[in-house]
């Protein structure tokens, strides 16, 4: 499936010459640089069978080059799309190159997304011949985008349920997320409190130890809790009891730190 189209220059020539000898080796060389490319390369007749399928393509959708080649393309389409590969084409055919996301299917039924571009291949009388698609695989990309977007809201609710709500940080120890509950607390915009104006109303007297030992805890990668005094937008210090720790790849290599604040006070 399509996720968007737009126009460029319909369709485009096969590298080659009137030169029989020069067309053959234009032809190989073609042949060498397709199947060295780590992109999706798929070329296709004008009814959808597939012609050339190169290693790309293989470690994409699992199908080897005798799997796949003469069956039709619909094979790498979502079940609920086969259709939609017919008006691809047309498309294509129509003179509306393709440059976009869409969504194909594996040989083990799983779904990827790939950038890819689709145009038509002409022959030497600069008639429609074949149709050409280069891509490359960009679902962990796309995953991780759409993680992101249910983050920040899924963030926003667990936080402002708690009284100072949740925090997180990058690698470097960098803040990149505090709940607003928080913010109100400190009377912080975000931009402020990103930019580690928070550090200014720790109470002066807790604030090198607790830096310190911020300090260890990241350098070492161990969980964090604390309890600490910061100063408020009312004037007033407020006990605040906090947790974090890492969050880990499958690797053990840390991608982020998230925490929780909780107002001391309210703790027996």
């Amino acid at each position: 499936m399509w996720k968007e189209r737009k126009a460029t220059p319909r369709g485009r020539s096969l590298m080659g010459s009137n030169d029989p000898h020069k067309a053959e080796a234009d032809f190989e060389l073609q042949d060498h640089i397709l199947r060295s490319m780590t992109h999706s390369v798929i070329v296709c007749d004008l009814q959808g069978d597939i012609l050339y399928w190169n290693a790309g393509a293989e470690i994409d959708f699992g199908y080897s080059s005798e799997q796949i080649l003469g069956r039709s393309l619909a094979l790498i389409y979502p079940t609920a799309e086969t259709k939609q590969m017919r008006r691809d084409i047309e498309a294509v055919l129509s003179g509306h190159d393709f440059s976009g996301e869409w969504e194909g299917l594996r040989k083990d039924g799983s779904r990827l997304w790939m950038d890819i571009h689709i145009t038509v291949v002409k022959d030497a009388g600069n008639r429609p011949s074949k149709i050409l698609r280069v891509g490359h695989d960009i679902t962990k990309k796309k995953r991780e985008r759409e993680a992101n977007l249910h983050r920040e809201p899924l963030y926003h609710a667990i936080g402002e349920a708690v009284d100072y709500g949740v925090w997180g940080c990058d690698t470097k120890g960098r803040l990149t997320h505090m709940s607003d509950s928080f913010l109100k607390l400190l009377g912080l915009t975000r931009a402020q409190n990103i930019s580690d104006g928070w550090l200014n109303a720790l109470h002066p007297g807790e604030r090198d130890s607790i830096m310190a030992a911020w300090q260890v805890c990241f350098s070492e990668g161990k969980p964090w809790n604390r309890r600490y005094r910061i100063l408020g937008a009312d004037g007033h210090y407020h006990d605040i009891l906090t947790h974090a720790a890492p969050i880990v790849d499958k690797n053990g290599e840390i991608l982020c730190w998230a925490g929780l604040n909780l107002d001391a006070s309210k703790l027996k």
